[in-house]
């Protein structure tokens, strides 16, 4: 049902009143988190991207399969597409996002953070059911073969900060 302000609805279908759940749509569509300029090293396979909040966002160029075989001249015709929100190479037929940068940085981080001290654990040669128990407190650990070890992790999320 229209309302009797200009511009406005009171219908609760609208996508005016709904709000995003996830994290990153918040992030980026919400509080206005945008890409501000990337750096570019191919012969470190390194991209950078500086946000507006000051962060900096680190990829592989190798990452992305259609710039990954690309000289470092073609690779800096990028621009910002979608308010900021994306990146684009027009002569190579890519466009990434934002939300794409995010969601697979803060998986590696996931993965490293557990990862981390698994290794520890098996480079200090404590493999045994009581050291993996001791950096996972409350995780069940069941037998198997060595260093295959089947975690039941009790869940754990990783939050990006509102």
């Amino acid at each position: 049902m229209p309302s009797s302000k200009s511009g406005r609805t009171t219908s609760k279908n609208s996508l005016a009143n709904k709000r995003s759940t996830d994290p990153i749509d918040r992030l980026i569509y919400e509080r206005g988190l945008r890409i501000k300029d990337i750096y570019i090293d191919k012969a470190l396979d390194l991209m950078l991207l500086v946000l507006n909040n000051g962060t900096i966002i680190r990829s592989g160029i190798a990452e992305h399969k259609r710039l990954k075989g690309v000289a470092q001249l073609r690779l800096e015709k990028w621009s910002l597409i979608a308010d900021g929100t994306g990146l684009t190479w027009p002569d190579l037929d890519e466009d990434l996002s934002l939300r794409g940068f995010i969601h697979a940085s803060y998986l590696e981080q996931a993965v490293r953070s557990v990862g981390d001290p698994i290794m520890k654990v098996m480079n200090s040669g404590r493999e045994s059911k009581e050291g993996i128990s001791s950096l996972f407190p409350g995780a069940r650990v069941g037998m198997g073969t060595p260093l295959s070890y089947q975690l039941h992790p009790v869940h754990h999320h990783f939050l990006l900060p509102m």
